[in-house]
């Protein structure tokens, strides 16, 4: 077992980058290290014939993605296998481990990153819970539990999960608090797959007495209970935030019952669905169409030019307002539903577009941090995975909100860049580059192209040069 301290594989990584202060490989190596991902922080357990710690493989799991390293396997070609050595084996084995607490270890992740951002004394926004779905494709039928999922973009049943994601969002950053993952059994009960299908998934024998138990049952349980015992270990952890937010899938009398009894959450801020449901409007119980062409005096809101009611309501016993609101003559009619009766339209609409954010979490984390790509027939190894995307996130989404970068792929492709200077020994690297500048210039192509190919497919590049005699 490796006998250095947690820390030691980042202090080793930072050597091989410039000191500065826009530097951001540098930065999300700080934020790692600040973390203190240790066995014991993590609730990690090492085995005695381990050749590194628990701790010291999930650093280098969140650092993957800046080093072009898709998964373990890659990992292998990049150059920081040549700094911290260490077998494939090493990380599929943490990754499918039932013992380790996958939710435990974000947790820790979030709460270091959320106490770096209160110790800088920042003044905030009003703090929101955000949460909604996604779908995560995958291409395997022998993946444990697969089965088709309805997706609400494309309407058509397609082979996955779907991933419920609560996060956090203080007006600056956004940080993934939690998630789950579920899958949609379907009226038939076959997950919408054949009895064929139904056979090659792989099965495995979950014991009660591990943190993946939890998440098995999470799979076929309702996203609203599940949302709720999310926000429940949220507010026990000692959190606080001032609304969650939803789309008008999850907006029912359940969830904003809840939200309401809870001392932590202050209110309830949603889109409802323009549907039957009834009201208690002066006495009267309407639906929102009802609302809608009513002869109440509609107002309008110059700056985000739009047209509204508003209208105090009783739903289900719950004291709400409703704005009932469309942007044009020929836009449909929207609702805005919120248990905090001092809001406005304006106020109620622009905390409620902060909600927009986690659409744009789902698709940079996909896009740049692969979530839902992990190829795993074990269950284990998705929510392992999932997690690590979770963490690079966040560990992105803190370093943004210090550096000032404009966009969070500006980031991103700014620490993989930093990230393809590192090695082992500058002078042969140094070597390298001049070959592959030399070779550029006498093929007419760009340098930047063609190094990014050697990084990509060294022994190709190597065995073509012959580069081994340097």
């Amino acid at each position: 077992m490796s006998q250095c301290k947690s820390t030691t594989i980042i202090n080793e990584i930072g050597h091989f980058f410039k000191k500065s202060e826009d530097n951001a490989m540098e930065r999300i190596l700080g934020l790692l290290k600040a973390v203190k991902m240790t066995d014991s922080g993590l609730g990690l357990k090492t085995k005695c014939n381990a050749r590194r710690k628990a701790s010291e493989k999930l650093q280098l799991l969140t650092l993957f993605p800046f080093f072009g390293s898709k998964n373990p396997y890659d990992y292998r070609h990049t150059s920081l296998a040549q700094v911290a050595v260490a077998g494939k084996d090493q990380f599929y084995r943490l990754l499918n481990d039932a013992t380790v607490n996958w939710r435990n270890v974000g947790y820790k992740v979030f709460n270091a990153l959320k106490r770096t951002t209160l110790n800088r004394g920042e003044q905030t926004e009003s703090t929101c819970l955000i949460a909604d779905d996604t779908d995560l494709n995958k291409t395997g039928f022998h993946i444990e539990f697969i089965g088709k999922v309805f997706s609400h973009v494309t309407h058509t049943h397609n082979l996955g999960f779907k991933m419920l994601a609560l996060n956090y969002d203080d007006g600056k950053q956004m940080l993934n608090v939690d998630f789950s993952i579920h899958g949609e059994k379907g009226k038939k009960g076959n997950y919408g797959l054949t009895d064929r299908q139904l056979k090659k998934r792989k099965k495995v024998r979950h014991s009660q007495g591990n943190p993946d138990a939890e998440r098995v049952m999470e799979y076929e349980e309702s996203k609203i209970k599940v949302l709720m015992d999310m926000v429940v270990r949220f507010v026990r952890r000692g959190h606080k935030a001032d609304y969650l937010l939803a789309d008008s899938w999850f907006t029912n009398a359940q969830l904003v019952r809840f939200v309401e009894g809870l001392r932590n959450v202050g209110h309830y801020l949603g889109m409802a669905r323009f549907s039957d449901t009834k009201y208690v409007v002066n006495g009267k119980e309407k639906s929102v169409k009802q609302i809608a062409r009513s002869k109440t005096k509609r107002q309008r809101c110059r700056k985000l030019k739009c047209q509204y009611l508003e209208v105090d309501a009783d739903f289900q016993g719950i004291p709400v307002k409703l704005f009932v609101n469309r942007m044009g003559k020929n836009q449909n009619w929207r609702v805005i539903l919120t248990t905090d009766l001092t809001l406005n339209f304006e106020q109620a609409y622009r905390i409620y577009a902060r909600r927009w954010n986690i659409e744009v979490f789902f698709k940079e984390c996909k896009q740049h941090l692969g979530l839902g790509a992990c190829q795993s027939h074990s269950f284990n190894a998705q929510i392992a995975a999932t997690t690590v995307a979770m963490i690079q996130y966040n560990l992105l989404a803190t370093a943004r909100r210090f550096d000032g970068y404009e966009t969070f792929g500006e980031l991103f492709r700014a620490a993989g860049n930093e990230a393809l200077e590192l090695t082992v020994s500058q002078r042969i690297w140094l070597v390298i580059c001049d070959v592959i500048k030399e070779i550029a210039e006498i093929l007419e192509i760009d340098a930047e192209t063609l190094l990014e190919k050697y990084i990509a497919e060294p022994e190709r590049i190597t065995k073509i040069v012959n580069l081994k005699t340097l």
